[in-house]
């Protein structure tokens, strides 16, 4: 079994009880994944970002905070391969307003 992060991508503005209806589905989603041994980690993240370039450089604003860009949240997620991960995160309820990137986890 390989492991895979979903990079949940965008920001969102709703309102609070189309939040608490999508949050909903979505616990549901996880625990269910959670159930198959499928889901193994995951938080969403705050909105502040700092890209280290170097000692001497440090970004706070720029094109990894357009609200397109930004990284909301992420997931672990145990699949086989490539198109189970990616049957997976086609399941997700956050699937219908934020792209979802799927990367393999390099174990060492």
């Amino acid at each position: 079994m390989k492991e895979f992060l979903f990079l949940v991508r965008g920001k969102d503005t709703i309102t609070t009880e189309e939040f608490k209806a999508r949050f909903s589905a979505y616990v549901v989603w996880m625990q269910d994944l959670a159930a198959k041994g499928k889901f193994k980690d995951g938080h969403p993240l705050l909105d502040e970002t700092r890209l280290v370039i170097s000692k001497n450089e440090v970004i706070t604003k720029g094109y990894f905070s357009d609200d397109k860009q930004i990284i909301s949240g992420y997931l672990v997620i145990s699949a086989n391969d490539y198109d189970e991960a990616t049957s997976i995160a086609k399941t997700c309820p956050l699937i219908k307003q934020f792209p979802i990137e799927v990367r393999e986890i390099k174990v060492r």
